[in-house]
């Protein structure tokens, strides 16, 4: 059994300028995990075998100020203060843990379009964690019109990936591993992005490959011992397609959109060959489909 709720308050003040604008943004975040495992024991009958609490708060505040010179050029810079803390218990096991963490964050972005043909995008982060500094992550990205006065797109991106494991990944009880480290790797994506309307209707498509490699990716998968345990994975090449169709409009009174979308993704486990007791390498990672898609209607 295992009962959740959550909590969340948010709220911001913002100031806008002649030449730009200024946004502060506080929230806090609640969240209450209880689970529960009951055997079955011969002789003893029903016993209980997990009985996990978890609170979880979360403290963000965030100050950011956004602006530009001119209508084709925009730049952003915003820092970030958030805190979080954490009680785990299983209090069959009597193990737990309390414990917390403290984030700064340091991010600037600068945009920048050319004659409406061109889109460039480019932002930088720097991040601490407990005072210690974390790999610093850049994105760039780009938009091309390939056509002038046409609505075809030619986009793609590059970033740098850092993720530090969560406080319940680490110590959630039980199950929880205080032994994991960050994910670190790059992504790329290129796509193409089409757009015509006519009389009333409009079609959208788009079409995306990418690529990311991951060093350490983590991921939760079922224990012997009967609950999920998060492990590190050395290594995972993730690649696919994704590809979506999407068409809206109007039918005399009746207002209508379909949409439909499909993605390939290969997620291979590509870490140590020479670990003879890891049967899932060269394998596609459990729980990612290699075939995934959707269709939604909707008519008003």
């Amino acid at each position: 059994n295992q009962l959740d709720a959550d909590h969340r308050l948010v709220a911001d003040w913002k100031y806008y300028g002649d030449k730009g604008k200024v946004m502060l943004r506080s929230g806090f975040a609640g969240k209450r995990l209880d689970y529960s495992q009951l055997n079955q024991v011969p002789g003893l009958g029903v016993i209980p075998a997990i009985f996990s609490e978890s609170r979880q708060e979360s403290f963000f505040n965030t100050l950011s100020y956004s602006g530009g010179s001119k209508e084709d050029l925009s730049w952003e810079g915003s820092v970030e203060v958030n805190r979080h803390h954490v009680i785990s218990a299983d209090t069959v096991s009597g193990a737990g843990y309390v414990g917390g963490r403290s984030e700064l964050s340091l991010m600037w972005a600068l945009r920048k379009s050319f004659q409406d043909r061109v889109n460039l995008n480019l932002m930088l982060r720097q991040e601490w964690v407990d005072g210690q500094r974390v790999p610093f992550i850049p994105y760039f990205g780009m938009d091309v019109r390939v056509i002038q006065g046409m609505d075809l797109l030619l986009k793609g991106n590059v970033a740098r990936n850092y993720h530090q494991p969560t406080l319940n990944d680490l110590y959630w009880q039980p199950g929880g591993n205080p032994d994991l480290m960050p994910e670190e790797g790059f992504t790329m994506e290129l796509g193409i992005e089409y757009q015509q309307g006519w009389s009333g209707h409009l079609l959208k498509t788009e079409l995306s490959l990418y690529r990311s490699d991951i060093n350490n990716w983590i991921i939760w998968i079922p224990s012997y011992r009967g609950f999920w345990e998060p492990r590190n994975i050395r290594r995972v090449l993730s690649k696919g397609v994704e590809c979506n169709i999407q068409v809206q409009g109007s039918l005399s009174a009746l207002n209508y959109k379909l949409s439909a979308t499909y993605g390939y993704t290969s997620a291979v486990n590509e870490g140590n060959p020479l670990i003879w007791s890891d049967e899932s390498y060269g394998k596609q990672l459990v729980y990612i489909p290699l075939h995934s898609g959707n269709m939604m209607a909707y008519i008003e």
